[in-house]
């Protein structure tokens, strides 16, 4: 190869790599600018609602883009005033969680007797298991938890279902089963990995399986005396590189790599200088 020969193919490389370089920052910078690297994004801090009016609260907790749970019970409290909170002033909210807040409804009136006995139950979803436990206690009834159940907005550890549901009318001393929340639902994304004879890849088996938003690396490596052939990834061959970057995982993906003998001799020599040769 002429030294000209040899000149334009190094140019070339460094273009190449100056073009890569330069799409990497933009991907950096645009991640940067769209709050990709923001984690605390959608939080907001809880304010003091007790001792505030019902409507007052749950218009502060709807400009915390958060939902209110309400539930009531006789206090000596004015009627209509909120007396406890299920997030303590000053706690985090997310974006879309449920805040629960308890609602007095005055003092209890004597009820007459044929009324006397019958309970009806408020909303305990959103509310704490020890603020739950405390609120079925001043009513008479019994919580019992009954497992969990995956929810998206419901804090972990809280009330997330009950039974009987809120608003029913119950005996004094009857059991209410509740479900906490368990957090939000994990969802999974798989790769899928044929690797040929002559390498292996890491991590190894026919399916990676990664939780949404992960980042995967597959490791591709040649026994002694091979090389990589062909890389296939989703169904587009690219460079046949060592390994492959996952980012984010959002979908199912897919990767087959093959793999060849190293050439010898003056053949294997001009591959390792020049790279593979280009056949017409």
């Amino acid at each position: 190869m002429s030294e000209q020969a040899k000149a334009r193919q190094l140019r070339r490389r460094m273009i190449i790599t100056l073009v890569f370089v330069l799409l990497a920052l933009i991907m950096v910078i645009i991640c940067a600018v769209s709050g990709a690297f923001n984690f605390h994004k959608g939080t907001n801090v809880m304010p003091d609602v007790i001792g505030m009016k019902e409507e007052e609260a749950v218009a502060a907790i709807d400009k915390l883009d958060a939902t209110a749970s309400v539930s009531y019970m006789h206090s000596e409290e004015p009627e209509g005033t909120v007396i406890s909170q299920g997030v303590e002033a000053g706690g985090g909210v997310t974006h879309n969680s449920t805040v629960s807040i308890v609602v007095s409804m005055g003092p209890e009136k004597e009820e007459p007797a044929s009324a006397k006995g019958q309970i009806t139950l408020p909303n305990l979803v959103g509310l704490s298991m020890d603020l739950a436990e405390s609120t079925a206690e001043q009513l008479g009834v019994l919580i019992v938890e009954d497992g969990t159940v995956n929810d998206d907005y419901i804090p972990y550890g809280s009330v997330a279902e009950q039974e009987p549901e809120g608003g029913t009318v119950v005996k004094e001393g009857s059991v209410v089963k509740v479900k906490l929340s368990a957090g939000p639902s994990v969802i999974y994304y798989n790769i899928y990995v044929n690797c040929g004879e002559g390498g292996s890849v890491s991590p190894a088996g026919e399916t990676i399986s990664r939780e949404e938003g992960s980042d995967v690396t597959v490791y591709i490596t040649p026994n002694e005396g091979y090389e990589i052939d062909v890389l296939i990834v989703d169904g587009e061959q690219v460079n046949p590189l060592s390994s492959y970057h996952f980012l984010d995982l959002q979908e199912n993906h897919s990767l087959t790599v093959t793999f060849k003998e190293k050439a010898t001799g003056v053949m294997g020599l001009i591959e390792q200088i020049f790279g593979q040769p280009r056949h017409p």
